[in-house]
């Protein structure tokens, strides 16, 4: 009974990761199915780990550290494997900056690099400035030493978007002028919006507006997607008025409203969005509703129907 159920456990955990391991070489399914099979058994997991770091190549527990970090792995308690893999890693010898290593990169083999963007997300999403930090000194250094193209701006946008999330969105901008003036890559809107969230996130809304116009200056457009991140800044610091205000340029502007605008006007008023929590409380008709909220939330509710 014990070796069946054994072998159920292992066919479930099989099935649980071939379902994500699409991305992954065959070496990288069979590293990552040795380890399921360790489930349970800290020991037999590290020896693993420490083999898979002695090996000399270096794809393998790069891109498998890299699945773990992914934001879509379902993978059991990742972090749990993540952080020791990652510790050896650091202490084999490939993983030194030499002229080898670089050599390595050039060759168009990205996986190093691909895998401080999941480790830099990873941090971010983490709050870990530090371990950001350090990710991105160690990415821009091997950015300079590559020839792809896509790989860069891959790097440059993870790079920004994880000062962003640590608002941090002043560091952001300048990562972006050096993306623009030393790299040779024109910013994307992608990389625009990151850093308006970001000044929105911190309320500064004097930045915010200046990176808009930044962001127009280089032929893009204030969309929908970008006058939501505006409009959700303002709400999330009751900035009322501001919000009604914004709305009126969008209207004056022609740009379209999407449910997510009207999710945020709505979110953003205490009055309303009390009513749900006590739905005996809620008018049957919008005049009753205006008709209960304070003067301030009215003129944003009014304010969104012009």
């Amino acid at each position: 009974m014990a070796m069946e159920r054994k072998f159920e456990e292992n066919h479930k955990q099989r099935q649980l990761l071939s379902t994500t391991f699409c991305a992954l070489s065959k070496q990288g399914h069979r590293f990552l199915f040795s380890l399921a099979a360790t489930a349970g058994d800290s020991s037999a997991a590290l020896c693993l780990i420490r083999k898979s770091g002695a090996s000399s190549s270096k794809p393998i527990p790069l891109n498998a550290l890299s699945h773990l970090l992914s934001a879509n792995t379902t993978y059991p308690h990742p972090s749990s494997l993540a952080l020791p893999l990652y510790t050896r890693i650091t202490t084999t010898s490939w993983f030194n900056w030499n002229p080898k290593l670089m050599a390595w990169f050039q060759d168009g083999d990205g996986d190093l690099a691909i895998f401080y963007c999941d480790l830099i997300d990873s941090y971010s999403k983490r709050g870990l400035k530090q371990g950001v930090m350090l990710s991105n000194r160690r990415l821009k250094q091997l950015l300079s030493h590559s020839p792809n193209f896509s790989l860069r701006r891959r790097a440059f946008e993870t790079m920004i978007r994880g000062l962003c999330d640590l608002d941090l969105p002043h560091e952001a901008e300048m990562l972006m002028e050096e993306m623009s003036v030393s790299a040779g890559i024109k910013p994307s809107p992608y990389e625009f919006r990151c850093i308006v969230n970001g000044y929105g996130r911190t309320g500064s809304w004097m930045e915010m507006q200046r990176v808009i116009g930044l962001m127009e200056d280089a032929g893009y457009v204030c969309d929908t997607i970008c006058s939501n991140i505006v409009l959700s800044s303002y709400g999330a610091h009751s900035e009322l008025s501001e919000m009604v205000s914004w709305l009126r340029e969008m209207k004056d502007s022609d740009i379209q409203f999407s449910v997510r605008t009207y999710n945020c006007v709505l979110n953003s008023c205490p009055k309303i969005m009390s009513f749900f929590g006590e739905p005996k409380l809620l008018p049957l008709m919008m005049e009753g509703l205006i008709e209960n909220s304070h003067k301030s939330e009215r003129r944003g509710v009014r304010g969104f129907h012009l």
